[in-house]
Order: C-alpha cells, then sequence, then structure tokens
C-alpha cells in the first residue's frame, strides 16, 4: 500500500511505503508491519552521486526525528 510520494527532481523518486509480510510467525518478535523508503534515482555522471544523495537523505531523516523526538 503505497502512503504517498514525491520527487526530488526529474532524474529521483522517492516513496514511502507501508509494508505487510503475511507470514506464520510463533513469535511476538517477528516484523510483520513496517514503513519502507525506496529511492530510485539515475546517476548522470558517477554512482557516487547516488550514494551522496542518499547519504544526505538519511542524514536529513535522522536530523528531523532528532528535533521531533529527543530535542
Amino acid at each position: 500500500m503505497q502512503l504517498g510520494s514525491g520527487t526530488c527532481s526529474l532524474w529521483c523518486v522517492v516513496l514511502l511505503l507501508v509494508v505487510f509480510r503475511a507470514e506464520d510467525s510463533n513469535t511476538h518478535r517477528h516484523l510483520t508491519e513496517f514503513v519502507g523508503l525506496d529511492v530510485e534515482m539515475a546517476f548522470h555522471y558517477h554512482y557516487h552521486e547516488v550514494i551522496k544523495t542518499i547519504g544526505d537523505l538519511m542524514v536529513e531523516i535522522f536530523k528531523g526525528l532528532e528535533t521531533e523526538y529527543v530535542g
């Protein structure tokens, strides 16, 4: 189930998805529902463009979490 999507430019798509796994489990520690982040991006010169963009995105996510829940 797709909750929302956005674009970071003409060459990048970001999806935020709720994922449900229909698996039998005999433990309460089994992960059957989680939120996933899917990033699809084209690169123009080198794959380091993608690595930098993903790194920057993760830094911003954790800054937002820190501001919201710690600060």
